[in-house]
């Protein structure tokens, strides 16, 4: 990894003092270390900054914000399960960590009281951009978060956002996202928000967001026991996210998500009896060979690849003004690069 002040700060933070503690154990709840630099390098951390996290995880990603903001910074980092906040808070005590306050709260609800901020992370994504989130910030903020790019599971990007004078804009997007903002603890990568029906039957449970019609318990049994499937090549995983983000992107009233046991799949359905998903292991699989939805799902994808397969990095993103289950905010959508052909719904 090319040199970063992150970089050069991770050498002095031990890993895996955080992720496999000798008294304390391990955590499942810490995220790549690659994604943690890169997402840290994207905030711009300066020294004296007051910086929220929302998502305290193992403790390693505030230990490296301490240690960018310096003596005269602070780091108050936010969860919703205590057991993790407790855990973190022993580790930074062992280790001398004192400009870090771990504390137990609601990630959507931000945390005022210590603000203004002048930096924001998060390691889930919530169902928008809270409110909550860029009304306590000083001026010339920044916020890095997971965002939703549809109502859709699976569906995110991570945004570099700056707000001046209380207006938050997109500076860049790249490909990733977190699990989602919880309002309880919990560890489960199934999704729950915008989920249509599921089959707990199956391990990991099947699922399939909303599809634009009432029977989408049909439509799952269809994907789930398909009449007709074609093998293609599997996707590599940065190409599988630029793939559902170019179906994200089309402006198709029809898309839907889905998992199907070990393969997540993007979804065109018009009807229960109508339905055709891609999945990530590569297979199409449909109602029949000639499905409408599968004949839908193969022009995208040809599309897709006549385009050169942008990257998500290559498209730019808006923030408009929304309201998700109750909670006021913003929501992202993004617009392919200028020249890039856009099926046709």
């Amino acid at each position: 990894m090319t040199p970063t002040p992150v970089v050069d700060t991770a050498r002095a933070v031990p890993g895996r003092h955080y992720s496999h503690h000798p008294r304390h154990g391990t955590t499942a709840m810490r995220s790549n270390p690659d994604a943690v630099h890169r997402e840290l390098t994207s905030l711009d951390v300066r020294p004296g900054m007051t910086v929220l996290e929302i998502g305290t995880g193992s403790g390693y990603s505030g230990a490296l914000l301490a240690a960018l903001v310096g003596p005269h910074g602070r780091v108050v980092s936010i969860d919703v399960d205590p057991r993790l906040v407790d855990r973190a808070r022993a580790l930074h005590r062992e280790r001398g960590v004192r400009n870090v306050d771990c504390l137990v709260a609601d990630g959507l609800a931000g945390h005022p009281d210590h603000g203004p901020y002048h930096r924001v992370v998060a390691w889930c994504t919530p169902p928008l951009l809270p409110a909550t989130w860029t009304d306590h910030l000083a001026d010339d903020a920044r916020l890095v978060t997971p965002l939703p790019i549809a109502e859709l599971p699976h569906l995110t990007a991570i945004a570099t956002i700056t707000v001046h004078n209380g207006h938050p804009a997109v500076v860049s997007v790249h490909d990733g996202g977190y699990m989602e903002t919880l309002p309880v603890p919990g560890d489960s990568l199934t999704p729950t928000r915008w989920i249509a029906a599921t089959d707990t039957t199956r391990h990991p449970p099947a699922w399939i967001s909303t599809t634009g019609h009432a029977d989408a318990h049909a439509a799952l049994r269809l994907l789930l026991d398909p009449p007709h499937t074609e093998h293609h090549a599997p996707f590599a995983p940065r190409d599988w996210v630029g793939w559902r983000t170019w179906a994200a992107t089309a402006g198709d009233p029809h898309l839907a998500t889905a998992g199907l046991g070990d393969a997540d799949a993007v979804v065109h359905t018009t009807t229960a009896a109508a339905t055709a998903a891609l999945t990530q292991d590569g297979d199409l699989v449909a109602d029949s060979p000639d499905s409408p939805a599968a004949t839908t799902l193969r022009e995208r994808l040809r599309a897709w690849n006549d385009a050169g397969r942008p990257p998500v990095s290559s498209y730019t993103g808006d923030l408009t003004t929304a309201e998700v289950d109750t909670i006021p905010g913003r929501s992202l959508r993004l617009t392919r690069a200028r020249g890039a052909p856009v099926p046709t719904a």
